[in-house]
């Protein structure tokens, strides 16, 4: 018999958020009505009813340029896996948050959308099927101990570089195929500088491109396919996606050395493309077109 003081049991609509918290790890009021959750009002309610439950947290954060909130960045907590666990018979994974700045709450919200983007294709495919999607802010991530992480590159004085994200996806025939993914906004301000400077190096030589050591000594390639998983056997795609067309414009401009073999590898969008189709019309360094992935 249910205590005075005990909680009433989830509803299935209460349920299924719980689960989509823990699926994408953040979730704003937002993308629960875009994943389908409800309208907004259900949304909110049923966030606000599983926060006051401690089932679920939240950050809220304060935008210094606009003076304006930013949204709530939802993410599981620990009673919330025991309750997904108790209902389903599998724990979620909780996370305590601490989402300090305006950039990264901006960022973490862009790492999300890819994934929804992602999903949307897949539920409309019958050949793909999603087996991992691995965000640099798992739970347990800290500093550079992100679950993203590659190992330590051979001969350079870097720590395991952590994309932003990572999919293993399986096609219909059984092949395990890689996507990185790398959501590039340049900071409050649009600045593409670092991210051509410091990135893309790191990028075309993760793709297989020649790397050189500080004296300017060619050294072996690094193959991102060698830490990437067990058992791929397509080459690894390398998804950038920009906050918008005018970055990914800015960015596709001042690209080095765009038809260098290097980049073939790479595909470049912004986010309001992939949200309309995921795998087509991704623009490549060389100026021209093509999907992400060619079968279907």
């Amino acid at each position: 018999m249910r205590g005075p003081n005990k909680p009433k049991p989830l509803t299935p609509q209460e349920l299924r958020a719980l689960f989509t918290v823990d699926k994408f790890r953040l979730l704003t009021f937002d993308q629960g009505v875009r994943l389908g959750l409800g309208n907004k009002n259900q949304v909110r309610d049923i966030f606000e009813k599983l926060v006051n439950l401690k089932l679920i947290g939240r950050t809220e954060q304060r935008d210094p340029d606009v003076l304006s909130k930013l949204p709530y960045l939802h993410f599981l907590k620990p009673a919330g896996a025991r309750a997904l666990e108790a209902a389903l018979g599998e724990p979620g994974t909780a996370a305590k948050r601490r989402v300090r700045t305006q950039n990264e709450v901006r960022h973490r919200m862009g790492v999300v959308e890819l994934r929804m983007a992602l999903e949307i294709w897949l539920k409309a495919s019958n050949f793909w099927q999603l087996e991992a999607f691995t965000t640099d802010f798992e739970p347990g991530s800290k500093g550079r101990a992100k679950a993203t992480a590659f190992q330590k590159m051979r001969e350079r004085d870097r720590a395991g570089y952590p994309p932003d994200a990572t999919a293993h996806l399986r096609d219909g025939d059984g092949t395990l195929w890689g996507i990185l993914f790398e959501y590039e906004r340049g900071g409050a301000r649009g600045d593409l500088s670092r991210f051509k400077r410091q990135k893309l190096p790191l990028l075309r030589e993760l793709a297989g491109g020649q790397p050189r050591n500080s004296a300017d000594e060619p050294l072996e390639p690094y193959f991102v396919e060698e830490q990437f998983a067990e058992g791929m056997q397509k080459a690894v795609r390398f998804a950038i996606v920009f906050e918008d067309e005018a970055r990914r414009d800015r960015a596709l401009k001042g690209w080095p050395e765009p038809t260098s073999p290097d980049w073939t590898r790479f595909f470049i969008k912004a986010l309001p493309e992939l949200e309309t189709d995921f795998n087509g019309g991704w623009w490549r360094p060389d100026g021209t077109q093509r999907p992400l992935f060619l079968l279907s």
